[in-house]
């Protein structure tokens, strides 16, 4: 093996394939090409999902100049992801199971890509809420998804590195969001902070359809079908009643109703 010398420092000379070229940065000591590649494949996947938040929040008030609409209508474009993660993260989990975790994790990656598309040449807020709601359904299938791959792709030793590092990407995206999302909007308003979701997630998703193959753990187990039609309708059901909660008052009829059909489904579910 050959050596060369960098300053004071004699460093081995080995072939600069991606994979040993990643394992020398510091951040990759130990892992790896393996384990190198499944992190820097997902990493900028988390990064654009991480960012999604922060990016269009930005964007809302061009929207609502652009639609008229209210604030309170408004604010479901950006909560929208929040009630997708928390109501359909654990069916997709089980569905992944079942089917593969790759293959649920690039679906999702593809969804949010192409119905970014869709939003940016949305012509009305319905259309608008109708491929945040499905680009939401896509980031609840991606995010935990990729961390179950990068778990169960590297060893045990270094799990907790190669799940730390992905969180960093998540991390800087979140970070990054709103800095990204002003200099979208400042080039080709409002949309462009969806076209710009669309090639980037859209670049993640063409290298991951060749960078993740094989297989992954599978188990057939029965999926609760009930269980998620009724967390899908309860917990937004619950959102709603807290966010009337403060304008229209606590005990108002509206607020009343929207708790009790959270509780209902709740009820449905465990008896």
């Amino acid at each position: 093996m050959e050596k060369r010398m960098i300053g004071l420092v004699e460093l081995p000379h080995v072939a600069s394939s991606p994979g040993s070229v990643l394992s020398r940065l510091n951040i990759l000591s130990g892992l790896t090409p393996g384990e190198a590649k499944i992190l820097i494949t997902l990493g900028p996947g988390s990064f654009v999902l991480a960012s999604t938040i922060g990016t269009i929040n930005i964007g809302l008030p061009a929207i609502q100049d652009e639609f008229g609409v209210s604030l309170s209508a408004l604010k479901w474009v950006s909560i929208m992801g929040a009630i997708m993660m928390a109501s359909l993260s654990l069916c997709f989990g089980r569905i992944a199971d079942n089917i593969g975790r790759k293959r649920v994790y690039k679906a999702g990656m593809l969804i949010y890509a192409v119905f970014s598309g869709c939003a940016a040449a949305a012509v009305s807020f319905e259309t608008l809420m109708a491929a945040r709601v499905i680009t939401a359904a896509g980031v609840a299938m991606a995010i935990p998804l990729g961390v179950a791959i990068a778990a169960s792709s590297c060893r045990p030793e270094k799990r907790g590195q190669v799940i730390g590092l992905l969180a960093s990407f998540s991390a800087a995206g979140q970070l990054a969001g709103p800095s990204l999302g002003g200099f979208a909007l400042d080039i080709y308003g409002w949309r462009g902070i969806f076209l710009a979701n669309l090639i980037v997630a859209g670049l993640c998703s063409l290298i991951q359809q060749f960078t993740l193959k094989g297989d992954d753990e599978r188990r057939s187990e029965p999926f609760d079908f009930l269980g998620a039609v009724l967390l899908f309708l309860g917990y937004p059901a619950l959102l709603i009643a807290l966010s009337l909660g403060p304008g229209k008052g606590w005990d108002a009829p509206l607020t009343l109703f929207w708790f009790g059909f959270a509780v209902k489904q709740d009820r449905l579910h465990f008896g």
